[in-house]
């Protein structure tokens, strides 16, 4: 499975994504933006996945969510953060709260 470089091209995103110059060049400007924004919507995709399951590796969540490991470590720190997950080894796991 291919997946986006942490710092892609033009030509990468292109490529990958199969999509227009202009389109990819949108996508270019994307992920330029603040890591922390990108993060941000990143940790919102990965809580969804999150809620059918308990845990989770590492290398499973970058096939789910098709992107660079670099990204999916800095989702998890995200999570760490928010008190929502642990990340053990390569394994995030959930935080369940009991009332």
């Amino acid at each position: 499975m291919d997946v986006l470089k942490a710092s892609p091209s033009l030509e990468d995103i292109r490529k990958l994504l199969n999509v227009s110059v202009n389109e990819a060049f949108i996508l270019l400007d994307y992920f330029r933006l603040s890591e922390d924004k990108i993060v941000e919507s990143l940790t919102q995709e990965a809580l969804k996945i999150l809620e059918e399951r308990d845990q989770i590796s590492i290398g499973e969540l970058c096939e789910i969510m098709r992107i660079h490991e670099y990204w999916t470590v800095q989702v998890a720190r995200r999570l760490e953060e928010m008190e929502c997950c642990i990340l053990e080894g390569r394994i995030l796991r959930k935080i369940i709260r009991e009332l």
